[in-house]
């Protein structure tokens, strides 16, 4: 149930992950270089880029998008249940 409505689960805290640090956390597990354009635009996502695509300042999910999209994405059906979840 806490999948199909999250909003309604109020046993649980939310998981305090702001915009800075899901950049952290995305340059750190895709091992992203921070020094690479698309480390820089995860970790600041404030400030405007310099392609067309990442010129908006302040849209981390426009960022994000643009960086995750260029990378491979698994294609395999894992093994995992909801439950192993």
């Amino acid at each position: 149930m806490r999948l199909i409505l999250p909003d309604k689960d109020r046993d649980r805290g939310v998981y305090g992950l702001k915009e800075n640090a899901i950049g952290k956390l995305l340059v750190k597990l895709m091992k992203i270089d921070k020094n690479s354009e698309d480390g820089y635009n995860l970790l600041h996502w404030k400030l405007p880029g310099q392609t067309t695509a990442s010129r908006m300042a302040g849209d981390f999910a426009g960022r994000a998008f643009e960086v995750l999209s260029k990378r491979p994405m698994r294609i395999e059906v894992g093994d995992m249940t909801i439950a192993d979840v």
